[in-house]
């Protein structure tokens, strides 16, 4: 019965529709497969299935399409003006694996890209590189970040080299580095803003 279920699913694999996607993994995992963990109660941030596919729309146009548009919107002015610096904000979890998978995908899409433009648009003089934030705790947004994680803030201090975590001041001032001719030769790179975090 249960391989007649798979068979059954075989031709939404095939099919774009997220629903179908989702159905046909479904079915796996009740074969005795596993796909993926659906409704993973470490995910704080995620919402259960259905809603999830509304999620991950939400975090690829906001930390990837947002950024790529952007990118689009400046480029030709650039080429025109002799150059400049695009600079993107992506995160620490761009860089390695967090358990939120759609927001660390779109974010490691940040880092792809930038360096793409980096690549391409280089003989134009435009710079681009990508800044990797850890946890900046002065702002709404550094708030609910502290919130999703499952970890206390003394465990995610203690797991934080320097001992504290970011101010918008500390990204600021990487970013204005970027942005300036002091930086005139880096590009295509990150810059990690995490406190030590990544070293580890």
């Amino acid at each position: 019965n249960k391989l007649r279920k798979l068979e059954a699913y075989k031709e939404n694999w095939k099919n774009t529709n997220p629903l179908n996607y989702i159905k046909a993994c479904k079915a796996v995992v009740k074969a005795g497969g596993w796909v993926f963990r659906m409704g993973d109660p470490s995910m704080t941030r995620i919402p259960k299935i259905p809603k999830v596919i509304d999620y991950a729309h939400h975090e690829i146009r906001s930390d990837w399409m947002d950024v790529f548009l952007g990118a689009k919107s400046v480029i030709s002015t650039m080429k025109d003006s002799g150059g400049g610096s695009i600079i993107n904000i992506s995160s620490i979890a761009g860089l390695v694996g967090r358990p939120w998978s759609a927001y660390t995908a779109s974010k490691g899409a940040v880092r792809l890209l930038t360096k793409s433009i980096a690549v391409q648009y280089g003989a134009d003089g435009i710079r681009c590189n990508s800044v990797h934030p850890g946890i900046v705790n002065d702002n709404p947004m550094g708030e609910l970040t502290l919130a999703s994680f499952p970890d206390s803030e003394d465990e995610l201090l203690a797991d934080t080299p320097l001992g504290r975590f970011a101010v918008s001041k500390d990204i600021a001032m990487g970013v204005l580095y970027l942005a300036s001719d002091e930086s005139s030769y880096v590009t295509g790179t990150e810059l990690v803003i995490d406190g030590g975090i990544y070293a580890k």
